[in-house]
């Protein structure tokens, strides 16, 4: 589903460092037209519903509960879970539009859609089907906070799919699609009147459903549940993160055979504050460059005396990217090792680092400092985000560069202030909400 480029490092994270192909290309041309086209094409593919069809499925509950958990704490997940799905789970829109309440469906008998280099085919409850080729007409905004691109059906049809407005999300960046579509184009760029009121059509595609490790599904109940929650983050989060606080050395043993890397290092700091950052050194003179900065949670699901395993969230701070991956804790020959884990099954392991570390092994050297790139290895970085294993392509590039890969991508992309435009929509319904668990938390601790 997912299309990479092997950025490598050769293996020294052992979690793929990656960035999305459609991403680069998206951003390859500043102009608004060239930039809705390449959308046009990454967009490619059969959707379904992406809460009433996937996500809101009874078999993901739980996955809900764990991502919210590793924000929220156990304490408060299941009222965090409760809310987040009523607010996104309305039925009703336009003149019946309830408030702070949103319509996050298909509309208009609309069953699924596909797209397909600019054409758009709606299959419709009946299962007849509606298709149209769509051109760009200009880059615009739902009421001003929900940056898209509008299209215009090239036929005649004047219905309510003559229109669709189409925000920056694909399923390489955020793992969804947001859309609006209808036959009045004031009306459809209106946030909360008119007759699309409170409705944001949200898609995910048709394959993510199939997935044998729910990949998918995983990272976009994860994205979505770390967006709307992470303003209710509290001392239980504080707790879960320093389950695993520390300077870590990497375990780079299996990637010594690689000349490139026979002297290279690397090491993650992780704070109680859910701060970290990642340094990588490729030979080995102590001259560490910060290859990535990023806030995580965790969520400890099992536990015994010498070990513990759960789930892991890193966002990288400069694109907002969020993968999901799990974390192991064991403790071998007196050693204390942190594994990370991809959900597609590639793992890197760090060992505890006793003392801390000197100036001149924490203190980041140039982020110009070059790196030649082979194209027959990978690496993972899970401690920033997990990836997948991707066809190979020669590279070279700075040791900053390659590593910010993991991000999913360093270009510029339009996707407004969040991966999810519903978590626009979130913050209206949410604030006082989140307000009230705020106070109800104070008063317990008291």
């Amino acid at each position: 589903m997912r299309k990479f480029k092997k950025l490598a490092v050769a293996g020294i994270t052992s979690a793929l460092i990656f960035t999305s192909l459609s991403a680069t290309a998206f951003a390859a041309d500043n102009s608004s037209e060239d930039e809705a086209n390449q959308l046009m094409q990454d967009l490619n593919g059969t959707y379904c519903q992406l809460f009433d069809d996937a996500i809101f499925k009874e078999e993901y509950n739980h996955l809900w509960y764990d991502y919210s958990a590793a924000v929220v704490g156990d304490e408060m997940a299941d009222t965090a879970v409760t809310m987040l799905k009523s607010v996104v789970g309305g039925d009703k829109y336009g003149n019946e539009a309830e408030e702070n309440i949103f319509c996050c469906k298909f509309i208009n008998g609309a069953k699924e859609i596909t797209f397909n280099n600019g054409e758009i085919s709606v299959l419709l409850n009946d299962n007849t089907t509606e298709t149209h080729t769509y051109s760009f007409v200009r880059e615009d905004s739902i009421s001003g906070i929900m940056p898209g691109y509008l299209f215009e059906s090239n036929d005649d049809n004047d219905d309510e799919f003559k229109y669709f407005f189409i925000c920056g999300d694909t399923p390489e960046t955020t793992y969804h699609i947001e859309f609006r579509y209808g036959s009045n184009v004031e009306e459809l760029l209106q946030y909360n009147t008119g007759k699309y009121a409170n409705w944001m059509g949200s898609g995910i595609l048709k394959d993510a459903i199939t997935e044998e490790n729910e990949a998918t599904i995983n990272n976009v109940i994860a994205l979505f549940c770390v967006e709307n929650l992470s303003e209710m983050v509290n001392e239980e989060t504080t707790k879960q993160r320093n389950e695993i606080a520390g300077i870590w050395d990497a375990d780079v043993t299996d990637f010594k055979s690689d000349p490139t890397f026979a002297n290279a290092q690397m090491y993650c700091v992780l704070n109680s504050d859910g701060t970290g950052a990642t340094y990588l050194d490729l030979e080995g003179k102590g001259n560490f460059v910060n290859t990535s900065s990023y806030t995580f949670y965790t969520y400890c699901k099992n536990k015994s005396d010498n070990a513990q395993s759960g789930i892991y969230i890193p966002v990288n701070d400069e694109t907002g990217h969020t993968e999901a991956g799990k974390y192991e804790l064991t403790t071998e020959n007196g050693k204390t090792i942190l594994t990370f884990t991809t959900l597609e099954g590639e793992s890197i392991s760090y060992i505890k680092r006793v003392e801390q570390p000197s100036t001149e092994a924490t203190e980041p050297a140039t982020s110009e400092t070059s790196a030649t790139v082979p194209s027959s290895t990978a690496v993972v970085d899970a401690t920033s985000a997990t990836g997948t294993t991707a066809a190979a392509t020669k590279n070279t590039a700075t040791a900053d560069s390659v590593v910010k890969g993991n991000s999913g991508n360093n270009s510029t992309v339009k996707t407004g202030n969040s991966n999810f435009s519903i978590a626009i929509l979130l913050t209206v319904a949410l604030g006082s909400l989140i307000c009230g668990k705020y106070a109800i938390r104070k008063r317990n601790n008291h």
